[in-house]
C-alpha cells in the first residue's frame, strides 16, 4: 500500500484567520453605529421627547429598545472575539471594591430578574479582602453575561452570586441557578466559540453561542478561570476562580 503525504499551507491559513477576523471587526464596528442611532431615537421616544404616546406606542417602543439591546449585544460579542482572536484586547489592573461591584451588579441585574419573577441574592464573604486588583470594566462583563445567562435560561426559582475566598491564593465567583441545568455531553463545548448547547430548552434562546467562549477567554487574561457544575434538571453552578492580588503587589 503507498503513503499518502497531505501538505498544508499554514501560512495561508493562518491570513485567511487574520482577514477573517479584520473583517468581523470592521462589520461589527459598521453596525453599531446605526444600532446606537436606533436606540437613541427609540429611547427618546420612549421617553416622550417629542409628545404623549398611547399606550399600543409605547410598548411597541419599548419592544424595538429590547431587541436593539439584544442585537447590540451580539454585535459586541462578534467584535471581542474578533478583537480576542487578534490579540487585541488588553486588560487594565486597577484597584476596586469587590462590595461595590457586587452590590452595582446586582442592583442592576435584579431588574431583569424581577421581570421573570425570579429572586437575586448576592453576597460577598467577610474573608474577601475590600480591596482587590484586577480589570474591573472586564469583570464587570464576565458576571453580566454569567447573571445574564442564568436569569434568561431559568423560568423559576432564584439565582445567586456568591464571592469567597477559597484559599489564600485564590478568590471565586459562583453564579448560581435553578434552570434545566446542562447536559453532561455539552459541558465538554460549551466554552467553545459559536457553541451552543442544542435542544429545545436552549433553542428558544437564540444567540451567537460566543458568550461563554469570551467569559472563559477573559477570565484567562485575568490570570484565572471558569468551571462549570451542572445537572439536567438541577440547575448549574459557573464558577469564575481568580488569583488574589493587592495593590501593593501591583505597584512591586
Amino acid at each position: 500500500s503507498g503513503t499518502v503525504v497531505v501538505f498544508r499551507d499554514y501560512t495561508r491559513e493562518a491570513e485567511v484567520d487574520r482577514m477573517k477576523s479584520a473583517f468581523v471587526s470592521m462589520v461589527s464596528h459598521e453596525l453599531r453605529t446605526p444600532l446606537n442611532a436606533i436606540m437613541g431615537y427609540a429611547d427618546m421616544l420612549k421617553e416622550q421627547v417629542y409628545g404623549p404616546l398611547a399606550e399600543g406606542q409605547l410598548t411597541t417602543t419599548q419592544r424595538i429598545l429590547a431587541n436593539g439591546h439584544r442585537m447590540l449585544g451580539l454585535v459586541n460579542n462578534l467584535l471581542d472575539q474578533a478583537q480576542i482572536e487578534a490579540g487585541k484586547i488588553s486588560v487594565k489592573m486597577v484597584p476596586f471594591s469587590p462590595n461595590e461591584l457586587v452590590e452595582e451588579l446586582g442592583t442592576v441585574m435584579n431588574v431583569l430578574a424581577l421581570q421573570k419573577g425570579l429572586q437575586l441574592e448576592y453576597s460577598v464573604a467577610s474573608d474577601v479582602p475590600e480591596s482587590l486588583v484586577s480589570d474591573r470594566t472586564r469583570l464587570n462583563q464576565i458576571l453580566v453575561n454569567l447573571v445574564g445567562n442564568a436569569i434568561k435560561f431559568t423560568n423559576k426559582g432564584k439565582i445567586a452570586l456568591h464571592v469567597h475566598r477559597p484559599d489564600p491564593e485564590h478568590w471565586t465567583v459562583d453564579v448560581s441557578d435553578t434552570g434545566p441545568g446542562i447536559p453532561r455531553e455539552a459541558q465538554s463545548y460549551i466554552f467553545e466559540p459559536f457553541r451552543q448547547v442544542d435542544d429545545s430548552a436552549t433553542r428558544q434562546h437564540a444567540g451567537s453561542g460566543l458568550g461563554l467562549a469570551i467569559v472563559k477567554q477573559l477570565a484567562n487574561l485575568l490570570g484565572g478561570d471558569i468551571s462549570l457544575t451542572s445537572e439536567v434538571g438541577q440547575g448549574s453552578t459557573f464558577t469564575l476562580t481568580l488569583p488574589i492580588i493587592l495593590e501593593k503587589e501591583k505597584v512591586r
